[in-house]
This record gives structure tokens, C-alpha cells and sequence, in this order.
């Protein structure tokens, strides 16, 4: 068997036995305001549910649900048609904070030099084209213009 046959063979069963490990798993975020999940459904199918549990917002972004198709290599899933950042408007008058003009316009300035911005994890969902595989959890994680966005997902159950 050659060099080339082989890293094929080796890639191909590693590729398998990740995917085997995942299929059927739900992976969760949550907090207070939030419930963001990734379900995988099978080999080549994936869920991903953002729940907002806020009062006074449109429904169609109180949840939002998006079947995606994957593929794995090596310890990240590839999510082959990732979705655009999905825009989360303004909803001043909801329970939740974070959603409304004030939390997301208030940048503040320290002597120091340093600016910190408004927490985007709390009312983005963002472009997900790369999760990454880590024991019983999936990460993602990406730079955006202002720091970086991120998501531990915890392995919660068997659906």
C-alpha cells in the first residue's frame, strides 16, 4: 500500500469515527436570556436553534432555526452552507437589556487608552461556517471588528 493510500485510509476512518462520536448529540449554550443549540441529526445533517427568552420580540427572531449540511475533518465540523450573520434588530421595549439601543450604543472610554464595547455574544447570531470539536463540547469562536465572538456548546443529551 503506498504512502498516499494510506494517509487516505487514516483521514477516511479518523473523519468516521469523530462523526460517529457526534451523530445524534445535542449541544447546548445557554444562560438567563438565551438557548443556542447545535443538534446533529446524522452523518451529513445538522440543526442549529438560537431562543431568545425575552418578552416584546418578534417571533421570528425569538427563534431562529437553521438546517445546515456538514462535513468533518479532523476535529471541526465544516458546515457546507453556513448561513449570513443573521441581524438582530433593536427591540427597546423587551425584558431583555442587552436587545435594545442603549445596552448595544453604549461604548465607553477609560483613561487608559482602552474602549470597551457592548458583549455582540449577547444579541448576535453569527455567520457559523466552523465548529470545532473538543472532547464533549463544540466551539466556535471568531474575530469580529471589535474583539471576537464565542460559544461553548456542552454535550447535554441524546434527542
Amino acid at each position: 500500500m503506498s504512502l498516499i493510500s494510506m494517509l487516505l485510509l487514516i483521514s477516511l476512518i479518523s473523519c468516521k469515527s469523530q462523526n460517529s462520536k457526534i451523530v445524534g448529540k445535542e449541544y447546548i449554550y445557554e444562560n438567563s436570556n438565551r438557548k443556542f443549540s447545535v443538534k446533529i441529526i446524522d452523518h451529513k445533517n445538522l440543526i442549529i436553534n438560537n431562543t431568545y427568552n425575552c418578552t416584546e420580540i418578534s417571533d421570528k427572531f425569538k427563534n431562529i432555526s437553521l438546517n445546515k449540511k456538514y462535513k468533518i475533518i479532523k476535529n471541526k465540523i465544516i458546515i457546507l452552507n453556513p448561513n449570513q450573520d443573521i441581524e438582530i434588530p433593536y427591540f427597546d421595549n423587551s425584558n431583555c437589556t442587552f436587545l435594545t439601543t442603549e445596552f448595544r450604543s453604549n461604548v465607553k472610554h477609560f483613561y487608559d487608552g482602552r474602549t470597551i464595547y457592548p458583549d455582540e455574544s449577547l444579541y448576535t447570531f453569527p455567520k457559523i461556517d466552523t465548529l470545532n470539536i473538543i472532547n464533549d463540547s463544540i466551539y466556535y469562536y471568531k474575530k469580529t471588528k471589535n474583539g471576537s465572538i464565542g460559544f461553548v456548546f456542552k454535550q447535554k443529551s441524546h434527542f
